[in-house]
């Protein structure tokens, strides 16, 4: 994690972890979480809450980071698309499941409270998704909605959670291979970035998302 901030560079050091059981199980207890990123000379974790089961016992000083929580595919929710949800989950009862209600407050409720999260360990920077895609287009790469329709959905759900709020952390976007923020063109980094209102906001690049984009790879 490389934080450039008004001419200061300041790099952090973090491992990925989750509030899963299946990552907490791994470890005895604090001590031992603690014993392990030191082991490794870094400065603590990027944390990411999980469902239950889950288990959160990572002390403020322990973490750097919050990965926001996220929708893998969140548009068609966002702008009321009856025909597309029920394409994708098959009825409407298990959409209302999987979004947790109808309405697209909703969307920006789960957000504003993975905010509050990150806001009570002390983050020094939250990671948000800035793309979408529903199952079969990771598969075929032939998406319904333009980088510029998933961007623009993007800073208006951002502003509506962070409006209002005085939080201390960084807000960084991360590129996705789908439809969004995809760091290929610097057009859309540049119209999502200027669209967020929040001052303290930048990128979170992620090379291996990069690699995705180039469909020519093969190994």
């Amino acid at each position: 994690m490389l934080i450039y901030d008004r001419g200061k560079i300041e790099m952090k050091t973090t491992i990925n972890m989750t509030t899963s059981i299946y990552d907490m199980e791994r470890y005895r207890d604090l001590s031992h979480l603690r014993e392990f990123y030191r082991r490794y000379g870094c400065d603590g974790y990027e944390l990411m809450r999980c469902p239950p089961p889950s288990s959160d016992i990572l002390g403020k000083e322990d973490v750097v980071g919050v990965h926001l929580a996220y929708f893998t595919s969140w548009i068609d929710f966002w702008l009321g698309d009856e025909e597309a949800l029920l394409e994708e989950y098959g009825s409407r009862k298990r959409y209302e499941a999987f979004y947790g209600g109808t309405s697209r407050e909703r969307i920006v409720q789960f957000v504003r409270n993975e905010l509050e999260f990150a806001a009570g360990k002390e983050a020094e920077y939250v990671v948000f998704h800035a793309g979408d895609s529903v199952s079969r287009e990771v598969f075929t790469y032939r998406f319904r909605h333009t980088d510029e329709e998933i961007v623009d959905a993007v800073a208006e759900i951002v502003n509506l959670a962070l409006e209002g709020t005085d939080y201390s952390f960084w807000f960084l976007v991360e590129n996705l291979p789908w439809p969004g923020m995809r760091f290929t063109r610097p057009e859309i980094t540049e119209r999502l970035l200027k669209q967020i209102h929040y001052e303290k906001k930048g990128i979170m690049l992620d090379t291996g998302h990069l690699m995705c984009t180039n469909t020519d790879i093969a190994s």
